[in-house]
């Protein structure tokens, strides 16, 4: 054997457990960043129980307007590569009381761990409220969008004190810098006419089919695939206890018209935090006539 050949037969032999060696650390770093991730998303502040008082309030114009009754607080959580760079990224969604209106928006964060140290890599307020305060829901889920992942966040709202339906999707994604807003729509009226519907929604990708089953109880995550659900907040109220107050209420009078719930899709393990997550809700009574809430107990 040539000595070249020799030498060039050595140095592979003692490339390639090198290269194991850095495989297993970047494998080791990989798994320590998710568990920094997983960590800390599980270390965050939940709303306690599941289920809050759609509480409103007759104004000085005699108008009702929605009390914010939701804490500031974690709703869910989801660890996925949001900007495809081969790395994790932590999605935090929270609800949080915005000075400008004193009502809950969505809060959209991305957090990116680095051997061991968490870091907020971006923040976005939502241009979606954290509840409706009709009937109806909101959902923050993700969904692939061509070749990227999304956040999205849908709005389905029946009118409680307008007459008329809100069917609202945004989406949001990150470049690895920044969350950005990515597209949207929003329809509202008391009659929404199917070719409005096509034109809208066909804006952010559907076809005929899936804007067809948007409704009822569906919203854009029903009707699209890939989606994962992370949290839903869902609102009944009753509008025979609304109609009875506003037309007795004096200005500053506080009524609950029914009950907001809110449900965490994120996986926790062992013990779960105070969030009623997937198992079930505890239920506060509008009604009651002693002034105390009447709950019952979570359903397993």
């Amino acid at each position: 054997m040539k000595r070249s050949s020799f030498m060039a037969v050595a140095a592979a032999l003692v490339l390639q457990p090198i290269q194991a060696n850095a495989t297993q650390a970047d494998g080791k770093s990989e798994l320590a960043n998710m568990n920094t991730l997983y960590e800390y998303a599980w270390s965050l502040d939940y709303p306690q129980q599941a289920t809050y008082d759609n509480i409103l309030e007759k104004t000085e114009s005699g108008a009702a307007q929605a009390v914010n009754m939701l804490p500031s607080a974690a709703l869910g959580y989801q660890i996925k590569d949001y900007d495809g760079d081969d790395q994790m990224e932590l999605l935090v969604v929270r609800s949080d009381t915005t000075q400008e209106s004193n009502q809950s928006q969505l809060i959209f964060q991305i957090y990116e761990a680095s051997e061991g140290n968490i870091v907020l890599a971006s923040e976005i307020t939502a241009d979606m409220p954290s509840f409706v305060t009709g009937v109806g829901k909101i959902r923050v889920y993700s969904r692939n969008m061509g070749d990227k992942i999304v956040i999205g966040c849908d709005q389905y709202e029946e009118g409680f004190l307008w007459d008329g339906l809100t069917l609202k999707t945004s989406y949001y994604d990150y470049n690895g810098s920044v969350l950005n807003y990515n597209s949207g729509t929003n329809v509202m009226g008391s009659i929404i006419e199917s070719d409005y519907m096509k034109q809208q929604f066909g804006m952010i990708g559907l076809n005929e089919n899936q804007i067809a089953q948007i409704g009822g109880d569906k919203t854009v995550y029903d009707c699209v695939a890939g989606t994962e659900l992370i949290t839903e907040t869902k609102v009944n109220s009753d509008s025979n206890i609304y109609i009875s107050w506003v037309s007795s209420a004096l200005q500053g009078d506080m009524q609950a018209v029914g009950t907001v719930t809110i449900t965490c899709y994120s996986w926790f393990p062992g013990t779960k935090p105070t969030i009623a997550q997937k198992l079930g809700t505890i239920s506060i009574s509008p009604n009651s006539q002693t002034g105390q809430d009447s709950i019952q107990d979570p359903v397993q």
